[in-house]
């Protein structure tokens, strides 16, 4: 049997929280790597290493594009905010260096997307604590549009530049194009990295709601986040496949009450 809306109202509101972390997790593997020597030289990280990039971010610390308004949005971190493994080798972030921004793209023009950067226009590369010096991590990801008009069909991937509402996992399903490596002002590149995932997450997994019943993260776990959840959850929405068999967390293509013992639990596990 289903479990049903009334669960909600006995689930007591917890302390509001203005920001609502979230984590960025791209996944790849080395295609070819020069480096003769340093933190990455090929005898540490040689071709086929996997390489985990993490972005932890706050949805409300960001930056419009005043050349691309509604259209770009950067997202600020830093070194601490920064983690970069290739094979057993891991660095950050190079200190002192420019302000870094996790970019969303939306219907650009009916493209999709994101990147890292030094701004919120275009990808650059950002540098890296690693030696030899002078070398930054570059990324992009975008996304195949809706067809240009006079097609109406809704956009497939982002709808808004906010940051909570772009949460989801992408292989190279509509794929356009990607690009990450290590590199230096994008001449030279000696090491080449071929993407393989994109994962954007609520660090509160259970935020979902704002007030009224609103889809969005709050910073605050409530009844707004069981009425989100169920509405998806009957809509069928891929947001609400958290279950699968004997209530463990991962999607497993199906709607049922696995989904509804994951969210529960990620409820009760609060935001800390």
């Amino acid at each position: 049997m289903i479990l049903t809306p009334t669960l909600a109202v006995v689930c007591a509101a917890a302390p509001t929280v203005l920001a609502a972390p979230v984590r960025v997790t791209v996944m790849g593997t080395v295609e070819y790597n020069s480096f003769n020597s340093g933190t990455f030289a090929q005898s540490v990280a040689p071709a086929g290493s996997p390489v985990v990039m993490t972005i932890e971010l706050d949805s409300t610390d960001y930056l419009d594009s005043p050349n691309l308004p509604g259209i770009t949005r950067g997202f600020r971190f830093g070194p601490e905010d920064f983690s970069l493994r290739i094979a057993d080798a891991q660095t950050t972030l190079a200190a002192g260096g420019p302000q870094a921004y996790f970019v969303l793209r939306n219907d650009d023009p009916r493209v999709d997307g994101v990147f890292i950067s030094q701004g919120t226009d275009i990808d650059t590369q950002v540098p890296l604590a690693i030696t030899p010096v002078g070398f930054g991590i570059a990324f992009q990801r975008t996304f195949d549009g809706a067809p240009p008009p006079p097609s109406t069909d809704p956009d497939p991937t982002f709808t808004s530049l906010e940051l909570t509402e772009a949460v989801g996992s992408w292989g190279l399903e509509n794929l356009s194009a990607y690009h990450m490596a290590v590199q230096q002002n994008e001449v030279v590149v000696p090491m080449g990295i071929g993407y393989e995932t994109l994962t954007i997450e609520l660090l509160c997994a259970a935020d979902v709601g704002g007030t009224g019943g609103v889809a969005g993260a709050d910073g605050s776990l409530d009844n707004n986040d069981f009425v989100v959840f169920i509405d998806w959850f009957f809509a069928a929405d891929v947001r609400a496949d958290r279950g699968s068999t004997g209530g463990v967390a991962g999607s497993d293509g199906a709607f049922d009450n696995n989904d509804f013992v994951v969210f529960i639990d990620q409820f009760f596990a609060g935001c800390g």
